[in-house]
């Protein structure tokens, strides 16, 4: 589920950056600042549900508990701090 889930964000990322581009195939971010945002708030979210569905594959559960959430959880924000660490450098 979680697969899908990420590739239908990243199918329609990439059908918008299509229609969202100009002749000549450049996008411009101070335009589309709220639609790159909203994007960047799915990736997260799918980011937290591949860190939840990995944490039930170490844990051999067929159930979703809290502390398989709170391991997702921990995985997405980790990665995310992560990548705010790597664009400072």
């Amino acid at each position: 589920m979680t697969s899908i889930y990420i590739l239908l964000v990243l199918g329609s990322i990439v059908f918008w950056g299509f229609t969202a581009q100009d002749a000549n195939g450049l996008i411009y971010p101070s335009e589309h600042r709220g639609t790159l945002w909203s994007f960047a708030g799915l990736l997260l979210l799918g980011v937290i549900l591949a860190g939840i569905s990995f944490a039930g594959v170490r844990d051999k559960s067929k159930t979703v508990n809290k502390k398989t959430v709170i391991a997702g959880l921990t995985i997405g924000f980790g990665f995310l701090l992560w990548r705010v660490l790597m664009s400072l450098t």
